[in-house]
């Protein structure tokens, strides 16, 4: 799913980035809570206005979501 838009390096860098700081901030930097932010609120914009945030294809990893690698990225 890749949520009505292109996917874009320059969003998913900066929504990851803010996440990063926000949840490093709080104490709470690891793989698993980081994914799973990314992809709530990836998930959560395209609930509500129709498109994802970043455009990223997510598909269940092991423990958490993933985004899938675009192909020519």
């Amino acid at each position: 799913m890749a949520g009505n838009r292109k996917f874009s390096v320059k969003r998913f860098r900066a929504l990851a980035e803010y996440i990063a700081d926000g949840l490093q901030a709080q104490g709470q930097l690891c793989l698993p809570t980081f994914f799973f932010t990314l992809w709530r609120c990836d998930m959560t914009a395209y609930a509500r206005l129709g498109k994802s945030l970043t455009g990223a294809e997510w598909v269940k990893g092991c423990q958490f979501p993933i985004p899938r690698r675009p192909i020519g990225e």
